[in-house]
């Protein structure tokens, strides 16, 4: 789900010592105001469809981030960017192509969604290519219109310069976010001036993309695997391309029907600590390195609050120094940013611990990894497809109601305030269609992380209401993201895709560990 407003969480996560792999990672980048010098070779050329053109595949060298092996290949989807108009111009979208592991190719592959809303997928290629997640089956790894290597790209270097000034300051949540909202206008209108229509680049539209890409390559049909976010767009495909898909697999799900904003932000952060708290005190080799898990961070929120961390990181893309300064809330948003990954899970109780007791050991190694985040995401898709989904969606309370209720949920509730970009935005909301159920009877399997603190596994219950074939599993020691993240998730995944009429083995979940287990 989205962290569009999560850049400086990345860094958080990073400067707490914990999990910097939980922090997200990089992205192909070729893009409108974009500082990346990545670049892509053998793109089709600028065109403008007329009332004739056909969605295609262009054949291409492989873009530089994708390895360069026998078992990928890689070309270009070209497709309308307005499907309403009768003529305009085209998106280019880059594809790579795993070969899985069976002697021939699959005739029906895994088609992977990435998350965030705009987050590359081909940045993720590499655990397709080692992990075998897929099995004998291909993969097929794209990035999403708007995002990554993607041309046009709605990266918004502006907001991530705004984000970048508000790490040095301890101003309240509510002067930030006009900081950053000022950063999406301008980039709203660098883009519209350039002549991109923001209003194409929406889940409903990716939606058509992902069928498209399917008829484009001659498959009859082929299996979503849709990741975080990519669990809504992967719904949406199923609500409106029935008929090619085989199966979905949906990983930390995000259903349609829900808000994403700061009170729904604050509540999923809030349920995943305290799911920590209790299941530390529940293992006795947890709870003798932390006798007091809920105490120790109260105490690190106050401590910080008090004196605020003082650090320095190093701009990985410019080499420039960044001042960093962290409050209490900032600690809270870079425990949750942890709690992606069980690696990050595990740890927290004893480097929570140790903060508590003064040390900042933990701290002093400050990382610049987290920085590479801020390049990492599209924030002007993330903008479009939140925006014209889930703007008029209910939510439980705006920023200013979370800060009041508990202001330690500041930085997090920052980060689920899209409401207050959408205005600056200006697109349209998505047909009301898009935020009802989606029913349906392809096979459909719903993993979902005890621990994960953005994507409860109450979502997954909620979208699967309506699937009648739907098989649900949570991982007692997961987080965000069950066949990246644990074995068992993955081999879940492979079960499933075999036989997706039949029954999934799960058995590797039906004797549940504890993150802390030995």
């Amino acid at each position: 789900m989205t962290r569009t407003r999560g850049h400086r969480i990345a860094v958080l996560c990073a400067l707490v010592g914990l999990a910097v792999a939980a922090c997200g990672g990089g992205g192909v980048k070729d893009v409108t105001g974009a500082a990346s010098t990545t670049t892509i070779a053998g793109a089709p050329a600028e065109t403008s469809a007329g009332p004739s053109f056909r969605p295609h595949f262009v054949g291409s060298a492989c873009p530089s981030g994708v390895p360069h092996v026998t078992r990928i290949r890689c070309g270009w989807l070209v497709v309308r960017e307005d499907r309403s108009a009768s003529r305009g111009p085209t998106v280019r979208l880059p594809v790579a192509i795993v070969r899985g592991t069976a002697a021939t190719p699959s005739l029906d592959p895994v088609v992977y969604l990435s998350g965030g809303p705009g987050q590359s997928g081909l940045a993720g290629i590499e655990g397709f290519l080692d992990q075998h997640y897929s099995g004998p089956r291909d993969t097929i790894v794209f990035d999403q219109r708007g995002t990554g290597g993607a041309l046009p790209n709605l990266n918004c270097p502006e907001v991530e310069a705004a984000v970048k000034a508000t790490f040095a300051t301890t101003d309240p949540a509510s002067v930030e976010d006009r900081a950053v909202v000022a950063g999406f206008g301008a980039c709203r209108r660098r883009l519209v001036g350039a002549g991109v229509e923001l209003a194409a680049f929406r889940t409903e539209t990716s939606a058509d993309d992902v069928d498209d890409l399917r008829e484009a390559l001659g498959y009859r049909q082929v299996n979503l695997y849709g990741a975080s976010y990519g669990s809504a767009l992967a719904l949406t495909v199923l609500r409106r391309h029935p008929g090619g898909l085989r199966s979905v697999t949906l990983d930390g799900v995000y259903p349609t029907t829900i808000a994403n904003g700061p009170a729904e932000v604050a509540a999923n952060a809030q349920r995943a600590i305290t799911a920590l708290e209790a299941g530390c005190a529940a293992v006795p080799a947890c709870h003798g390195r932390a006798p007091d898990l809920a105490g120790s961070l109260r105490a690190v929120v106050a401590r910080f609050d008090r004196t605020p961390y003082v650090a320095s990181l190093t701009d990985p893309a410019t080499g420039d120094p960044v001042p960093v300064r962290l409050t209490g809330a900032d600690i809270v948003a870079g425990v949750v940013d942890a709690m992606y990954q069980p690696s990050g899970i595990t740890a927290l109780p004893a480097a929570l611990t140790a903060l508590a007791k003064g040390d900042d050991s933990s701290i002093a190694g400050v990382a610049s990894q987290g920085l590479t985040t801020l390049t990492g995401l599209s924030e002007g898709m993330a903008a479009s497809v939140e925006c014209a989904d889930r703007a008029r969606t209910p939510t439980r309370g705006d920023l200013a109601s979370v800060i009041r209720r508990a202001p330690e949920m500041g930085t997090l509730a920052l980060i689920g305030d899209l409401t207050a970009v959408c205005p600056e935005w200006g697109v349209p909301s998505a047909d009301p269609a898009f935020s009802t159920p989606v029913a349906s009877a392809v096979p459909t399997l719903l993993l979902s992380g005890a621990y994960d603190p953005v994507t409860p596994p109450a979502n997954a219950t909620t979208a699967a209401r309506d699937l009648r074939h739907a098989h649900l599993v949570v991982l007692a020691a997961g987080g965000h993201g069950a066949v990246f993240g644990t074995d068992c998730g993955a081999r879940i995944f492979r079960s499933f895709l075999a036989r997706p009429a039949g029954t999934p083995d799960t058995s590797c979940s039906d004797h549940p560990t504890s993150p802390w287990s030995s």
